[in-house]
C-alpha cells in the first residue's frame, strides 16, 4: 500500500472532557492506577480517544523465513492479551502472553503438530483454554486438540478428539458452570458432508456430550460458535448448496432450540462468519455477502429469536471477518482491504454504532499482504482501546523464499498483533511509514431473508486421548513497527 501520514485526527479536532463529566468514570489503564494524562474525545469518536497514552502499539511475533500467523486473541482481566499463533518452524503452536505494552510477559511452545484453526479464551481462574486443529497428511485425518492451561502456560490437562473423518475446530470458550464448548466441523466418511460438531466438556476436559448438526449434504463452512448465558450455545455458518447461511440455537444439554436460514436476493451469496452474543440478550453476525462477483462486509443484529433487527453493509472486503461489541453497545469489526494488484490487501477495522452506523473505518498495513485471523480475533480492552491479530507480510523477521517475491512468499508471514485507540489511531509518535489510513465505506442496507431450516441432530462415534504434549518455551522474536 501507498503509506499515508496519520494527520491528526481525522474525525475532527480533539476535545478535553472536563473533569467529572465522565459518563463511565475512570477507565483502568493496565498496569496503571492514575490517569497518564487527561481524557480526550475526537470529534464522532463513541469512547475516549486516549484514555490511556502509551498502551497503543503494532508489533509482529514469528521467525524469520517461515510462517507464523496469529489464530486466537483474548483480552485479558489485566488489561493485556494473550494470543494463539500456528507456528510453523516447530509445527505446532505458541501462546504469547502480553501485558498493555506488547511485553512479552512469556512464550510456550505446544509441540504437536497442528493446522490453520484454532482459539483460545481466558478463563476465570486466570488460566486459558485453547482449542486447535491438528495437521493433517493424505493418509492422517485431522483431529481437535484442546489445551488446559494455567497463568503461566503450563499445561493442566490436554486432549485429543478424534471424530468422524476429518475434524476441525473455529470456537472454544468456557461457559458459566466452568466447563468447556468446542464446535467446529467434520467430514464425514463419505468425504462430502460436513456437518457442525460440537463437544461440552466438563472441567478436567472429559466429553459430556458431543453432537453433529447437518442434514443439507455439504452443509458447513467457516462457522462461528459461541456459548450463551443459558449453558448452551449458538451457531452460524452457511451452507453450500444453497447459497445461504444458517444459524442454530441450542440448550445446555445441545438440543436445538430454534434454527433458521438467512439468504440475499438472487444472484447473491451469504457467508455468516461471525458471531457473538450481545447486551440485549441478541446476537450479532458478521460475514460476507457476494453480489455480482463482489464481497460486501455485511453485518446482521438478531434478536433472541433469531429475528432480524437490522442489516448492513460497508463496502467491499476480503478475507475473514470477525466481530465484537465494545463497552457503548456499538460493535467492533476486522476484515481486510483491497488497496491494489501491487500493494495487495491491508488489514481493516469498522467502528459501528448500536444501530450499525458507521463511526470510523481504518486500515493498516505495509507494502505487502496483511489479513486478521478468524474468526474471534478483534476485541475491546478495559480501557477501550481495541486489539486485533491477524499476520502479516510486511513487517517482523521475514526472510525470502529463494526466488519467491516478498509479498507473494506465504513463508514471509509473522503474527500481527495491533492495539489502537478507540477512534482507530495509532499516536502520533509512532513511525510514520507504519501507516494508517482513513476510509469511507458506502453503509447500505442488505436484502438478507429469514427463512425455516431442517438441520437434525446426531451423535457420532469418537474417541479421547492423550497426545503427551509437553509445553517449552517459545523462541518467537518480537519487532515493534509502532509504540507510544
Amino acid at each position: 500500500m501507498v503509506c499515508l501520514l496519520v494527520i491528526g485526527l481525522a474525525l475532527g479536532g480533539l476535545v478535553t472532557i472536563p473533569a467529572g463529566t465522565e459518563s463511565k468514570g475512570p477507565v483502568p489503564c493496565p498496569g496503571v492506577t492514575s490517569w497518564k494524562g487527561s481524557q480526550t474525545l475526537g470529534s464522532g469518536s463513541p469512547e475516549p480517544m486516549n484514555p490511556c497514552p502509551g498502551f497503543e502499539w503494532a508489533k509482529t511475533f514469528g521467525t524469520a523465513g517461515v510462517h507464523d500467523a496469529a489464530v486466537g486473541l483474548d483480552v485479558t482481566s489485566d488489561g493485556g492479551a494473550v494470543v494463539l499463533i500456528r507456528t510453523h518452524t516447530s509445527g505446532g503452536a505458541t501462546v504469547l502472553r502480553l501485558d498493555g505494552e506488547g511485553t512479552v510477559l512469556w512464550q510456550q511452545n505446544l509441540g504437536y503438530p497442528v493446522g490453520l484453526e484454532g482459539d483460545i479464551q481466558q478463563t476465570t481462574d486466570g488460566g486459558f483454554i485453547a482449542a486447535l486443529t491438528t495437521s493433517s497428511g493424505s493418509d492422517v485425518p485431522a483431529t481437535i486438540l484442546v489445551y488446559r492451561l494455567d497463568a503461566f502456560g503450563n499445561i493442566q490437562w490436554q486432549a485429543l478428539y478424534d471424530g468422524p473423518g476429518n475434524t476441525e475446530v473455529f470456537s472454544v470458550a468456557e461457559t458459566p458452570d466452568g466447563g468447556f464448548l468446542t464446535a467446529g466441523r467434520s467430514l464425514s466418511g463419505d468425504g462430502v458432508t460436513n456437518d457442525l460438531w460440537v463437544l461440552r466438556l466438563d472441567p478436567t476436559g472429559a466429553v459430556v456430550w458431543q453432537r453433529a448438526y447437518g442434514g443439507l449434504g455439504d452443509d458447513l463452512g467457516f462457522p462461528g460458535v459461541r456459548p450463551t448465558p443459558d449453558g448452551g450455545f449458538v451457531a452460524a455458518g452457511r451452507t453450500v448448496y444453497t447459497f445461504s447461511s444458517w444459524i442454530i440455537k441450542a440448550d445446555a444439554t445441545g438440543s436445538l432450540t430454534w434454527q433458521k436460514t438467512y439468504g440475499g436476493s438472487s444472484g447473491s451469496y451469504l457467508i455468516f462468519q461471525s458471531i457473538q452474543t450481545t447486551m440485549d440478550g441478541g446476537f450479532v453476525v458478521a460475514g460476507r455477502l457476494d453480489v455480482g462477483g463482489n464481497s460486501k462486509w455485511n453485518v446482521v443484529k438478531l434478536t433472541g429469536a433469531g429475528s432480524i433487527s437490522w442489516q448492513k453493509t460497508y463496502g467491499e472486503l476480503y478475507g475473514y471477518v470477525s466481530i465484537s461489541q465494545t463497552s457503548d453497545g456499538g460493535y467492533v469489526s476486522s476484515a481486510s482491504l483491497h488497496w491494489s494488484a501491487e500493494t495487495g490487501w491491508d488489514l481493516a477495522l469498522l467502528r459501528l454504532t448500536s444501530t450499525g452506523s458507521r463511526v470510523w473505518q481504518r486500515t493498516y498495513g505495509g507494502p505487502d499482504d496483511e489479513q486478521p485471523c478468524f474468526s474471534h480475533c478483534v476485541q475491546e480492552a478495559a480501557d477501550g482501546n481495541i486489539l486485533v491479530a491477524g499476520y502479516t507480510n510486511s513487517f517482523g523477521t521475514l526472510g525470502a523464499d529463494p526466488g519467491v517475491p516478498q509479498g507473494e512468499s506465504w513463508m514471509n508471514r509473522d503474527a500481527w498483533v495491533l492495539r489502537v485507540f478507540s477512534d482507530g489511531m495509532i499516536s502520533s509518535t509512532c513511525d510514520p511509514s507504519f501507516g494508517t489510513s482513513l476510509r469511507h465505506p458506502t453503509v447500505q442496507g442488505s436484502k438478507i431473508k429469514a427463512s425455516g431450516l431442517a438441520f437434525t441432530s446426531s451423535v457420532p462415534s469418537m474417541t479421547t486421548y492423550d497426545p503427551g504434549v509437553t509445553a517449552s518455551p517459545g523462541t518467537l522474536v518480537s519487532n515493534t513497527q509502532c509504540a507510544a
